[in-house]
């Protein structure tokens, strides 16, 4: 019948769920190998062969670590305003509140700024010749959020010092230049990529670059969540080109290209990588590595590498590498290799140029290798199916044989008929506890542990046998559709028979029918493969069993009417022990399970076995063939009901061990649910219940064992339908347990959060409001998510809280406390310190946060001699005031803002005012009044009166007090005649500015004035007297000076007296006549010469 196509997509996401818990992180037993193989090699030597190069441990990034985006809040509508915000100089919280962001002039961050994106806006456009956004400030740290970039051409996109974080960030499209570039480009020091996706990006040099070219050990960056899909890069690689140290952890890389090496991720010289959890799919090189290339440390954990390929002779169709510049150092630990291929097999002999190594991994020459723990799956190459460690001589390449250690690995359907899965050149190795599948190996290495088997032994379920000669060993002729699938489709109420040439079981309208339906399903699936079943009773009456011993599977039907009946899975003849059988959503009537199963979702109605099918055979072959081993049995959300039996619901044989998860067991009526009927076990055999529901149950003990088997028993947080207790019971050689530990019924929390100053108080309570310590509590701000642990008072404290903080605080509750949450919002100003300080001739007002970080933009009001006036600060913080002269009371107050709190400051200034002195040039004469007249004057051209002057000129020496018009006089007429530079000095004071200066002074030689009359004489008189007076120019008569009288030749000399009369005595003129005397003074240093001439007559 046709089912209804929604409910079997429905059941199909079911199975997904499912799967992807068994993806890179969790591959549901799928590295389990026998105890007896491990045996040879314990878990410290593998430790041990692998601390001879062992990889420099990288930590992982630690979200509590990470640094909080903070700046001032802001928004960007556009490129331009983007620009201008990420480069201010105070750090920016920038929200994008636009669409498109056409790329314009580049950015250079001069700040730790924070980008915010929106679902609505993306940054687009640009050009391959520049690059949008650069920081060369190792200072800062940058943050994207939630940030995408569509559609863009550029160098670089983004090319950044410093620390950066990229979280929640799109990169689509993104085209740079084809030379050493990427779309994100770490410079140096720290870059964080967390929850990002990088597809359909066209680079040089990978979509990501970690490249100083000074340093393998600056740049350093971590890769969490997130996803490269369809990146492709000219050279190499396609995702990550790494020159420093990676750390990549849960993600994902899938249809990534490098034309070169490496489709994913290439480690350099001297760099190292470190990957965890993360998925490599369908990853293309066109020369060595599909996935990864490394010359370098390469180390890796719990990955998956699937459908990867390369096109080279050196090869890797997951991993290759060889030394160049360094040795290559890879460590692989519990990792899955599926369908990896090296297309270069064009010939069938050993070439180093046409025949590809290594279908998964290829390392080449002298390097070290380690792999253990991890399976390896239908890989191909000409040499090595799936792995080839090869010495041969290569252009670039150190030579050497390659330093091996394989060991605890599992190698399934490597068919190729001739062509060994595994190639190692040399001698250096270590080989021990891998097994070989369906997988062709015809070197045997030596070692201890290892299982062999050819792809064409007999037993082997993949062989095309007719289904009827398995079960009934008739001879009757082959299968007509002989092809193995990934899906089959099952319907015992269908008319299609399943022996039908034209019947292949690819859809419901297609399905298997008849008698032969559901295990012809089993032996026609590929490994991995699903079968769907419908609804129906598939019992085929044989007289016996279904017995199914096939490879990994999974069963789906359709709930409890698809009910199987009769069913075994037996290791015991079969290709492989450690195979896992998935069954989902499906009803079971009982019968035994023997190989790993997990069942969910299903219904038991009757009683089953567990191993039950090992005791039957001989004890020697169980161990020599490798079946001596546990096998676990996990139930997942499965019912066990309306069972009546005198001996147990469960009976556990040898090699068993079961799980109980979430289960319900209803109207059970046995001696137990589970009985252990063994005294002997192995280390891994146990029982254990956990959350699981018993009603309406009547029994003796939920576990019973022949012998005291509870330290491998848990029966944990069980809900029962009446009074159980703790502890062993033993009746009659029977140890019956009910629990190990009881259930906690939870109780609720509560969570407040309040602010005290610039902290955060965070406190959980349950209910009743005491306080629940030593819980681990997750927080978020601004978007980034960290952890704390309550103390013993139920709280935690968030201290230095700036800004405006949007918290939410989760706590995800445990056995004891139900989960809560709370949000709320703070705003924590800053405090502030205002400040003013002389500059120049200024006075510059500062703005600061407690951080020392300058505040721009915000008002502040200053006052000078009681009056205000505002002003708003620059990006600096600062304020500028000029123009201020004389000593004056200086305030400023801030009056804060929604960020930031209230600061004042008070100072006294005195600024001086400048001052001129003014004189002009004075020409006087001696003994005549004049004056020097001084004026001194401020810089403004105001008197400045009251103020002390000094005057240097000659001899004189004053200091004078300016008058109302700040001027000062000083007589000069009474200097030595001569010519004078006067010196004027004005010292300052508290509030002027000294100044000087010199004025040229002329004092010059006043002229004497004499009274000389003519004068008549009698010849006869013997001595005749003639009388002058002489006066200086001012008229006042001169004493003691010497003044002569020349007559006839003759000269006498005469000296004034007290009156200014000198009388000369004239002698020896006798002759009666008119005579001219010449009176003269010599002159002197304050006057001038004189000449006068005078008539004397003798008669």
């Amino acid at each position: 019948m046709k089912l209804n196509k929604i409910i079997v997509l429905s059941l199909f996401l079911v199975l997904i769920c499912f799967i992807g818990a068994a993806s890179a992180t969790e591959d549901v037993n799928d590295t389990a190998i026998a105890d007896s193989e491990i045996d040879e090699v314990s878990a410290v030597d593998i430790e041990q062969s692998v601390d001879d190069n062992e990889i420099t441990e990288i930590q992982s990034s630690d979200e509590s670590n990470k640094v909080l985006a903070r700046g001032t809040p802001t928004t960007a509508k556009d490129w331009n305003t983007l620009r201008t915000k990420c480069e201010k100089t105070t750090d920016q919280y920038i929200t994008l509140t636009g669409t498109s962001y056409p790329i314009g002039t580049y950015i250079t961050f001069k700040n730790s700024a924070t980008i915010v994106g929106s679902d609505v806006s993306y940054i687009t456009g640009g050009s391959t010749s520049n690059t949008p956004f650069v920081n060369n400030n190792s200072a800062l740290t940058l943050h994207f959020i939630n940030v995408k970039f569509l559609n863009v051409n550029a160098k670089n996109l983004l090319e950044l010092d410093g620390t950066v974080y990229l979280d929640n960030c799109t990169f689509d499209n993104v085209q740079t230049a084809t030379g050493h570039n990427s779309v994100i480009y770490n410079t140096n020091n720290l870059m964080y990529l967390t929850g990002c996706n990088i597809t359909n990006c066209h680079t040089g040099y990978g979509a990501v670059s970690n490249y100083n070219s000074g340093s393998t050990t600056s740049p350093v960056m971590y890769v969490d969540d997130c996803r490269f899909i369809n990146n492709s890069a000219s050279v190499e690689p396609g995702a990550i080109n790494n020159c420093g140290i990676l750390y990549v952890n849960n993600s994902e890389f899938d249809g990534n290209h490098a034309n070169w090496w490496a489709g994913a991720i290439h480690t350099h010289t001297n760099a190292q990588t470190e990957i965890e959890n993360t998925n490599f799919r369908r990853n293309t090189a066109g020369w060595n590595g599909g996935a990864l290339f490394t010359y370098s440390k390469l180390k890796i954990k719990n990955c998956t590498f699937e459908d990867n390929n390369c096109t080279t002779n050196n090869g890797g169709g997951a991993i290759g590498a060889y030394n160049y510049g360094s040795g290559y150092n890879i460590t692989i630990d519990s990792s899955r290799f599926n369908y990896n291929t090296n297309l270069c097999y064009a010939y069938t002999n050993i070439s180093t140029t046409s025949v590809g190594r290594g279908g998964a991994i290829s390392v080449l020459n002298g390097g070290y290798l380690t792999v253990y723990n991890s399976n390896f799956t239908g890989n191909y190459a000409k040499i090595g199916q799936a792995i080839a460690a090869a010495t041969y001589n290569y252009e670039n390449g150190t030579g050497g044989n390659p330093h091996i250690k394989i060991c605890n690995n599992k190698f399934t359907d490597h068919t190729a008929t001739g062509i060994d899965t595994v190639v190692i050149t040399g001698n250096d190795y270590i080989f021990n506890n891998n097994v070989f599948i369906n997988s062709y190996q015809n070197t045997i290495y030596t070692g201890t542990g290892n299982t062999y088997n050819s792809a064409a032994l007999p037993g082997n379920l993949n062989s095309k046998l007719n289904l009827k000669t398995k079960l009934r060993a008739t001879n009757t002729e082959i299968l007509s559709d002989y092809q193995d699938h990934d899906v089959v489709y099952v319907n015992v109420s269908s008319d299609k028979d399943a022996e039908d040439d034209n019947v292949h079981g690819q859809s419901w309208d297609d399905a298997y029918g008849g008698l032969e339906c559901f295990v012809m399903a089993i032996n026609y699936l590929h490994n991995n493969g699903i079968i769907y079943i419908a609804d129906g009773r598939y019992n085929e009456d044989y007289g016996y069993e279904y017995s199914i011993a096939h490879g990994n599977f999974t069963m789906i039907g359709q709930g409890p009417k698809t009910n199987i009946e009769k069913i075994i899975t037996t290791v015991y003849g079969g290709s492989d022990q450690n195979s896992t059988h998935n069954f989902i959503n499906l009803s079971f009537t009982g019968k035994d399970f023997g190989i790993n199963a997990n069942f969910i979702n299903c219904t038991f109605l009757g009683s089953i076995s567990i191993s039950k099918g090992l005791t039957y055979h001989d004890p020697n072959h169980v161990v020599e063939y490798g079946y001596a081993q546990t096998y676990f049995m996990n139930f997942n959300n499965c019912v066990f009901k309306d069972v009546n039996t005198t001996n147990a619901l469960v009976t556990l044989y040898k090699y068993g061990a079961v799980n109980f998860t979430n289960c319900i067991f209803e109207n059970i009526t046995a001696d137990s649910i589970v009985y252990r009927n063994d005294i002997n076990y192995f280390e891994e055999d146990g029982i254990s219940f956990k959350n699981c529901t018993f009603t309406n149950c009547k029994y003796n003990g939920i576990a019973d064992s022949l012998a005291n088997f509870d330290d491998a028993v848990v029966i944990e947080d069980c809900t029962y339908d009446s009074e159980v207790a703790l502890g062993t019971t033993e009746v009659n050689g029977h140890y019956y347990i009910n629990a190990t530990k009881l259930k906690v019924t939870a109780v609720g929390t509560s969570i407040s959060i309040k602010s005290n100053e610039n902290n955060v108080i965070v406190n959980l309570t349950d209910v009743n409001g005491n306080p629940v310590a030593n819980a681990g509590i997750i927080y978020s701000i601004a978007g980034t998510n960290a952890s704390a642990t309550t103390g013993a008072d139920g709280t935690f404290t968030l201290s230095n809280l700036k800004g405006i903080v949007n918290i939410t605080v989760y706590y995800s509750g445990n056995e004891s406390y139900l989960a809560s949450n709370k949000s709320d919002n703070f705003i924590f100003k800053y405090n502030t310190a205002v400040s003013s300080a002389v500059n120049g001739d200024d006075i510059l007002i500062t703005l600061k946060d407690n951080e020392n970080n300058p505040i721009a933009n915000a008002n502040v009001i200053y006052t000078v001699n009681g009056i205000d006036y505002n002003a708003t600060t620059d990006e600096n913080g600062t304020v500028t005031v000029s123009n201020l002269k004389g000593k004056f009371a200086f305030n400023v107050l801030y009056k804060g803002d929604t960020l930031h709190t209230a600061s004042n400051a008070s100072n006294t200034f005195i600024f001086k005012y400048g001052t001129k002195i003014t004189a002009k040039k004075v020409t006087a004469t001696y003994n005549v009044a004049k004056n020097l007249v001084i004026t001194l004057k401020d810089e403004n051209g105001i008197a400045i009166a009251g103020k002390k002057v000094t005057v240097k000129v000659g001899s004189i020496r004053k200091t004078l007090t300016t008058k109302d018009k700040g001027q000062v006089t000083l007589k000069v007429s009474n200097l030595l005649p001569k010519t004078y530079s006067a010196t004027v000095t004005y010292a300052g004071d508290d509030t002027h500015i000294k100044s000087s200066v010199k004025v040229k002074v002329v004092v010059k030689k006043a002229t004497l004035k004499v009274s000389a009359k003519a004068k008549k004489f009698k010849k006869s008189l013997k001595t005749k007297k003639y009388s002058i007076v002489l006066k200086n120019n001012v008229g006042k008569v001169l004493k003691k000076t010497k003044v002569t009288l020349k007559i006839k030749g003759k000269t006498f000399k005469a000296y004034t007296n007290s009156k200014g009369i000198a009388t000369f005595k004239i002698t020896k003129l006798t002759k009666k006549g008119k005579y001219n005397a010449y009176i003269k003074f010599a002159g002197s240093k304050y006057y001038n010469s004189l000449n006068k001439k005078v008539k004397i007559t003798l008669k």
